[in-house]
């Protein structure tokens, strides 16, 4: 969900984060535990796809081969 500054969900102004770090490597890693709590990934190899367009943006995590996982989902930005 869109954070305000201090981490708190914000619907209306807040900003979208994406944290992705599951390409490469020889194993997924634990978030602290107040991240994980807005995170998506269940501990799935694969990339985020991001669409962007003047009013809004859209992404979908796309699993590894042989991973189940799936997140999609699209917003519109903010006003200034």
């Amino acid at each position: 969900p869109p954070l305000n500054r201090r981490g708190e969900i914000d619907r209306a102004r807040g900003i979208r984060s994406f944290v992705v770090g599951t390409g490469g490597g020889g194993r997924l890693y634990e978030l602290r535990s107040d991240f994980r709590r807005r995170t998506s990934n269940r501990g799935t190899w694969g990339l985020l796809q991001l669409t962007l367009r003047p009013a809004g943006y859209s992404w979908r995590f796309v699993p590894a081969a042989g991973g189940s996982y799936r997140d999609i989902g699209s917003a519109t930005c903010s006003p200034a």
